[in-house]
């Protein structure tokens, strides 16, 4: 999810022409790191189509099979898993301010499933 924050916020900071916070080489890692899940877990699902194949248009009918993202984040903000950091910046400031947080804190419920 980092990635994908990054080169949204990297196409909002193009688009308003404003500075960026990533080096082009962050971004460039995020593109391929994003490339790579895409073609490790490519999804073979074929695409639906109204009125025949390539004759209409493409519908939402496809079936996936989704991972639990909540148990995953849970798994994934567990302390075992890493140092933990805290954005001191102000609301609304231009740029982030991380510290670690040290030691790990409580989570609260939704922290434990990524919702807060």
């Amino acid at each position: 999810m980092h990635c994908l924050i990054s080169i949204t916020e990297e196409y909002g900071h193009r688009v308003h022409n404003v500075s960026s916070q990533w080096a082009p080489q962050h971004v460039a890692h995020c593109l391929n790191t994003i490339r790579e899940a895409i073609m490790c877990l490519a999804d073979a699902s074929p695409m639906t189509y109204v009125n025949g194949f390539a004759v209409g248009h493409v519908t939402d009918d496809q079936k996936f099979m989704c991972r639990d993202w909540s148990a995953l984040r849970k798994w994934a903000n567990h302390p075992v898993r890493g140092v933990r950091y805290k954005n001191l910046a102000p609301e609304g400031a231009k740029h982030d301010n991380y510290t670690e947080i040290i030691p790990f804190p409580k989570l609260s419920p939704d922290e434990e499933i990524g919702l807060a």
